[in-house]
């Protein structure tokens, strides 16, 4: 408190206080969300995926009786990937795929898109919400060493 440069006993344990309550918050923020938040908003990524495929389904067999809508749509879609790919490539990425599918167990393949979204999300999401926490402890800390400086001008 009297800005001497040294730690009294006071001032050591409100600087403890600050960092440790900085360490437990962070440390059950990133549990909570690689445990509970990410999981669960993967699962609602991939629930909103399955209705979207769903819904193309929908659109593209059972709404368009002539099949007019779904040739033309694999027609540009199989043309786009003639242009992007030269056919060494696209009979080398089948192979690798139908490789890839009978060498790994079913259960693996259904569970990889999940696993995905939920990776990607911790990537993303997880960092976020530490850099956050540590955004509000930082202006905590800040606001208090202000009112502290405050006090001691009065």
């Amino acid at each position: 408190n009297d800005d001497n440069g040294v730690l009294d006993r006071e001032e050591f344990g409100m600087v403890m206080a600050l960092l440790c309550s900085q360490i437990v918050s962070r440390v059950f923020v990133q549990l909570g969300a690689t445990l509970l938040i990410v999981p669960l908003v993967a699962q609602y990524v991939l629930d909103f995926c399955e209705d979207l495929a769903w819904l193309m389904q929908v659109i593209f067999i059972r709404v368009d009786d002539a099949d007019d809508l779904s040739d033309r749509f694999w027609g540009y879609a199989m043309s786009v990937l003639d242009f992007i790919l030269p056919a060494g490539i696209k009979n080398c990425l089948a192979f690798v795929v139908n490789m890839f599918l009978e060498i790994v167990p079913d259960e693996f393949v259904r569970s990889l898109p999940l696993t995905m979204i939920s990776c990607i999300l911790g990537i993303l999401f997880v960092p976020w919400i530490l850099y956050n926490v540590d955004s509000y402890f930082t202006s905590l800390a800040t606001r208090n060493d202000q009112l502290r400086k405050s006090q001691i001008i009065r």
